[in-house]
């Protein structure tokens, strides 16, 4: 039973892998921080051109801010999963067989994914 639960852990893990390399590439000079062409579909005017209001540019400043912490809450829970699975694999062939202590972490192995899995998705 453990197995099956156990199954959409590890795609969600190899979905987290695949995010850390794409986030370990270098930071562009500008912090990271891209400006998108328009900030509605009929509104191609950038942060500080005129008739951006201070409203419209603070709102896309806290859209970004949010944007930016929402992905580095995804990289660090993903790489605690990947310590987290590494710990589990070696705690199993050290020991040859599952523990109590290993049933606990696996649990907190399955939350974690579920959790960075949701994050994903935007929720």
């Amino acid at each position: 039973m453990r197995r099956c639960l156990f199954i959409p852990t590890l795609s969600v893990l190899l979905g987290c892998k695949v995010l850390l390399a794409q986030t370990q590439a270098p930071v562009p000079q500008n912090g990271g921080f891209s400006i998108p062409p328009s900030q509605s579909r009929n509104d191609s005017r950038l942060p500080g051109d005129p008739g951006w209001g201070p409203d419209q540019a603070h709102e896309h400043f806290l859209r970004k801010t949010r944007e930016v912490e929402r992905q580095r809450r995804i990289v660090d829970d993903a790489s605690r999963l990947v310590k987290l699975t590494a710990q589990y694999r070696s705690d199993v062939e050290r020991h040859g067989a599952v523990t109590a202590e290993d049933e606990k972490l696996l649990l907190q192995i399955e939350k974690l994914a579920r959790e960075v899995k949701d994050r994903m998705r935007g929720m």
